[in-house]
């Protein structure tokens, strides 16, 4: 099919080449022959149009399904990544648990450790950040309160560590003070590297 085509486009050209070099009458009168030269531009015009639409329909294709695949791919790993925290944080706590575990670490940090308002007020941040406050929480290996890594680092502070939020805190404030000396710089290292 290709072949017949060529063939017409080269006859075609030779007829018009003809005429437009023949442009003179048997009076040696200039004869316009703007038409043909229309027709064969029109023609070479279209032919080009079609290549180069079906060229770029055809990128067009690529790039738009390219672009699906990876949206795709993203959404489903969002979608994986949050079912597997959802699943990992099913059950939850109330409010009014989270102000009492909450309150047992504001009285560790101000007491126990000498630390000020603002280390605690930093410390409410980054659990909160870190689990929410919530001793069930379980992400990508890490757990509880402080979302330690592995979680069973935290048995050192109580056998009950992956139930009991208290013991959960202790180990984490424990953590804390021997990592960055108070949980203000822990917070300022987790706001630059999104991990403590």
């Amino acid at each position: 099919m290709k072949k017949i085509k060529i063939a017409l486009v080269i006859m075609l050209t030779a007829i018009l080449g003809e005429l437009v070099v023949n442009n003179y009458d048997t009076n040696n009168n200039y004869i316009n022959n703007s038409n043909t030269v229309n027709a064969l531009e029109k023609y070479s015009v279209k032919k080009g149009t079609k290549k180069a639409t079906k060229k770029s329909s055809k990128k067009a294709t690529k790039k738009s399904s390219k672009k699906a695949s990876k949206k795709t791919k993203k959404k489903k790993v969002v979608k994986k990544v949050t079912k597997k925290y959802i699943k990992a944080t099913r059950r939850n706590i109330s409010d009014a648990q989270r102000a009492e575990l909450q309150a047992f670490a504001k009285d560790l940090v101000i007491n126990q450790y000498g630390w000020s308002e603002g280390d605690f007020n930093s410390l409410l941040e980054l659990w909160y950040r870190e689990s929410g406050w919530n001793p069930y929480s379980s992400y990508n290996g890490c757990y509880g309160i402080p979302q330690a890594k592995p979680g069973n680092k935290m048995k050192s502070f109580g056998s009950d560590w992956k139930t009991n939020g208290r013991t959960q805190i202790k180990w984490g404030l424990n953590y804390i003070y021997y990592r960055y000396g108070n949980p203000t710089n822990a917070w300022k290292h987790f706001k630059k590297k999104h991990w403590y």
